[in-house]
């Protein structure tokens, strides 16, 4: 109803921020979407280790499986029972993070890069005081998909630059938010 509408006036009006885990709150009433604040990261969560785990080559039905696990393990509802749910919410976010520089060292697609520095921003939105280890562990990732590579120079020609973009993003959504 009004508090949608509010919300979205908000966002127009350069108030407030859109978060994927929390788009519900743009739709519905309060009273709704209270149902949908855990059931949403749950899901995220899912799609989260889904998507790394297709980044690794495993079939769509075992990592959608996994990704199923994950959500809901006794872990992913102690942190929610617990009113950790910016925790679970980050885990999510970097698990789509490990799975987007994957994708940015094998593909090298742009939206790639894109979606790394949205994905790294919104984590850090979401639960600010652990951000730094959260940059930390993409950072060591990359470091070690980098050592990985068999063509170092060849990434450090190509790849790397395109990290400009995922810091554009960052900076663009940390400076709207």
């Amino acid at each position: 109803g009004s508090y949608a509408l509010e919300q979205w006036w908000d966002v127009l009006g350069g108030k407030g921020a859109i978060f994927p885990d929390r788009i519900h709150q743009f739709l519905v009433s309060p009273f709704a979407w209270q149902e949908l604040e855990y059931a949403l990261p749950c899901f995220l969560a899912a799609l989260a280790i889904a998507f790394y785990l297709r980044t690794q080559r495993m079939r769509r039905f075992s990592a959608y499986a996994g990704g199923a696990f994950f959500a809901f393990c006794g872990y992913s509802f102690t942190l929610v029972n617990a009113g950790h749910r910016g925790w679970f919410v980050l885990i999510s976010y970097m698990l789509f993070s490990f799975g987007l520089l994957n994708r940015c060292f094998n593909a090298g697609r742009l939206f790639h890069f894109a979606m790394l520095g949205a994905v790294i921003m919104w984590g850090g939105m979401e639960q600010p005081d652990i951000w730094m280890i959260f940059l930390i562990f993409n950072a060591s990732y990359a470091l070690w998909l980098s050592y990985r590579s068999r063509s170092k120079a060849e990434m450090l020609r190509t790849v790397y630059p395109k990290f400009l973009i995922t810091v554009a993003v960052m900076l663009g959504i940390g400076y709207a938010s």
